[in-house]
């Protein structure tokens, strides 16, 4: 069940699944709490059903626990921007677009801060 996760919970999410993966993740989260995996894909869960104040908590969760993990960045960003604090996403996006290790990661920070920030009204 554990491996399985980061292979299917995606794909279960597109297809509308998102409560059955919030689902999964707890009781995987349960039995290994701060599996950086579990809590990702949680917090895109609780992303998808619109529930943007428990998917920031819990990502604001992940990257202090596991702050190397670009994509929970991203994802915090992400969440935080969806759910209303466009102005608290744009230091996230601009770390990641800066430090993160993964240059497909840092291009797409890239690119979200640039549209924040015309979206903003910010040069």
């Amino acid at each position: 069940m554990l491996r399985q996760l980061p292979h299917r919970a995606p794909a279960l999410i597109e297809k509308g699944q998102a409560p059955q993966v919030e689902a999964w993740c707890r009781l995987v989260l349960a039995q290994n709490p701060g599996y950086q995996e579990g809590m990702f894909f949680l917090a895109v869960a609780l992303f998808a059903q619109g529930r943007y104040a428990e998917s920031i908590t819990l990502n604001q969760q992940l990257v202090a626990l596991h702050p190397d993990f670009g994509e929970g960045h991203l994802q915090l960003a992400n969440a935080l921007e969806s759910g209303g604090r466009s102005v608290e996403a744009v230091p996230v996006y601009r770390d990641l677009a800066v430090r993160g290790g993964d240059p497909s990661l840092r291009a797409e920070a890239n690119m979200r801060l640039q549209n924040l920030e015309r979206r903003l009204g910010r040069p």
